[in-house]
C-alpha cells in the first residue's frame, strides 16, 4: 500500500494501550493523529501480522453476518463486524472485530481465562465478543479463500506471553453448529513484547476506514 507509515514511540504506545484497555474516554489524539481508537487498533494488527501473512491488503466493505448460516438458530445482535484483512499470498481473509472490553486483571493468564470463560467457552450463547464467530458474507469468491475470525483486544489476554492466541468455539454452518477456529489479538501483550526486545520505534500505517465504519 502506499499509504505513508507513522514512527511511534513503543513507550508512549504502550502507555496509550493500557489507558485504552482501562476504557479510557479521553485517550489523546495525538499518537496517530486522525485514527479513531477502533482504526489505531486495526493498524497495530496490520502492522503486527505483515511479517508473517506478506502484504495485507484493507478491504472495501465490511464482515456481514449470514443469517442464511443460522438455519432459524438465535443470532448475535451485532449485523457486521469491523474490518476485512486479506492476505493474497495465503488466501486468507481475516474478519476483524474490535470490541471494547474492559479486562478484569492485570495479568494476560487472567484476563484469558475470564475472556474464554465469559464469551467463548459458557455456553451462554452470543456475546459482544463471541459475535466474532458468527459465519459472515464471503468478500468474494476465489478458490480456496478461508475465512478467518480475528478478535482484537487493547487489554493483555494470552495464554502465554504470545500477543496472537487461539481458541476454538462453536459456529453455525448450513443451519448446523460447527467448530471455527478464533485468533484473539492483544495489543498490550504486543508492546510488551517490543519493550522486553529493546524496540524503541514502531512504524505504523494508518490505515481509516473508507467506509467510514471504523467507529
Amino acid at each position: 500500500m502506499s499509504v505513508p507509515s507513522v514512527t511511534v514511540p513503543v513507550a508512549q504506545l504502550s502507555a496509550w494501550i493500557a489507558r485504552a484497555a482501562d476504557g479510557a474516554d479521553d485517550l489523546p489524539q495525538d499518537l496517530v493523529p486522525g485514527l479513531t481508537a477502533p482504526e489505531l487498533l486495526t493498524s497495530l494488527v496490520i502492522s503486527a501480522l505483515e511479517p508473517s501473512t506478506g502484504d495485507l491488503e484493507l478491504l472495501e466493505g465490511v464482515p456481514r453476518r449470514d443469517d442464511l448460516q443460522f438455519g432459524g438458530r438465535p443470532m448475535p445482535s451485532l449485523e457486521h463486524l469491523t474490518a476485512w484483512l486479506y492476505a493474497p499470498g495465503r488466501k486468507v481473509a481475516y474478519a476483524l472485530h474490535t470490541p471494547g472490553w474492559h479486562a478484569p486483571a492485570p495479568r494476560p493468564r487472567q484476563n484469558w481465562d475470564a475472556l474464554l470463560g465469559e464469551h467463548f467457552h459458557s455456553g451462554q450463547g452470543w456475546t459482544a465478543l463471541s459475535a466474532v464467530a458468527m459465519p459472515v458474507r464471503v468478500p468474494f469468491d476465489e478458490a480456496g479463500l478461508r475465512i478467518a475470525p480475528l478478535l482484537a483486544l487493547w487489554a493483555p489476554a494470552s495464554p502465554g506471553d504470545q500477543w496472537l492466541s487461539e481458541t476454538m468455539t462453536t459456529s453455525f454452518r448450513h443451519g448446523a453448529p460447527h467448530v471455527v477456529r478464533v485468533q484473539v489479538f492483544s495489543a498490550a501483550v504486543f508492546a510488551a513484547g517490543l519493550q522486553a526486545g529493546g524496540q524503541d520505534t514502531l512504524d505504523v500505517v494508518p490505515y481509516r476506514s473508507t467506509a467510514g465504519l471504523l467507529n
